[in-house]
């Protein structure tokens, strides 16, 4: 199963990054939210029809919940 993710709420077919598994696009959305001053990242999955957005995943959540 493939996952996506985009900075966009909206699914952008032109800049997105894959992953075959779940664990890694959310661990590299955490790590691009961080990079990007934490700004919200959407991890979608993928599917033979439209994408299906899954989550939203933001560094600033990680960094001021503790």
């Amino acid at each position: 199963m493939k996952w996506s993710l985009t900075i966009s709420f909206n699914y952008d077919d032109t800049y997105n990054r894959q992953f075959e598994s779940f664990d890694e696009a959310k661990e590299t959305a955490y790590e691009w939210s961080n990079d990007n001053e934490g700004c919200p990242i959407y991890i979608w999955k993928l599917t033979t029809g439209n994408p299906i957005k899954w989550m939203e995943v933001s560094a600033w959540t990680i960094l001021h919940s503790t």
